[in-house]
């Protein structure tokens, strides 16, 4: 009996074992570092240099890197709450995901932080190209029709696509700041895969993607 008793407590032990490991194999929530004001090169340097590349290396990027590409997105940037980008009727209608290699995250831009939305890579879902299937970030950018309710479909459209080019540049020129590189596309690995990945409502819309990591040696 002594023995059975053991071997049971064993195997109960190595069972919760198994189940924390899985239950924690992804952070729940990422505190984003604040921005470094001090470093990066000029707006007329990033200007001169702004470009596209899909020439993206598979290496991590740092957590510095990581945070003040998605700060740069739709962070807030001053003690009332306003934002690093302009929105339509002052209405912030975007939300950003981040696709990494390993989960996909919210960015809650009020507490400066990444919350977990799904584990796993789910990369291949968010672009179909090879390059977005090894990008270190793909950043998917959603519109909320809803914010504009009292607008036609039409126009509400229009305000989400005026708001998420406002975010997709400021990360092009944080890209060329900073020799990153970046990509901005309109194809998808499949739309209907994202929405129910990220649970989006009726009125939430996949406008636009990024993908974005170290330039390829």
């Amino acid at each position: 009996m002594e023995l059975f008793s053991t071997k049971k407590t064993i195997i109960t032990f190595v069972i919760l074992l198994l189940l924390t490991s899985f239950s924690f194999s992804q952070e729940q929530v990422i505190k984003l570092l604040a921005p470094n004001f001090k470093k990066g090169k000029s707006l007329m340097y990033a200007l001169q240099n702004r470009r596209t590349s899909r020439n993206i290396a598979d290496k991590k990027l740092s957590k510095e890197h990581l945070s003040e590409i998605i700060w740069v997105s739709s962070g807030v940037n001053r003690d009332n709450g306003k934002l690093t980008v302009p929105s339509a009727l002052g209405r912030k209608s975007i939300t950003v995901y981040a696709f990494l290699d390993d989960a996909v995250y919210l960015y809650d831009y009020k507490n400066s932080q990444l919350i977990l939305v799904a584990e796993g890579d789910n990369r291949a879902i968010s672009g179909e190209q090879d390059f977005a299937k090894i990008a270190p970030l793909n950043i998917i950018y959603v519109g909320d029709l809803s914010l504009y309710a009292e607008l036609d479909k039409e126009s509400a459209a229009m305000m989400n696509y005026l708001n998420v080019g406002h975010n997709s540049e400021n990360v092009y020129l944080y890209g060329a700041s900073n020799d990153i590189a970046v990509v901005t596309r309109v194809s998808f690995g499949s739309t209907a895969d994202l929405e129910k990945l990220l649970k989006l409502s009726p009125d939430q819309k996949v406008l636009l993607a990024q993908s974005i990591g170290y330039y390829k040696k």
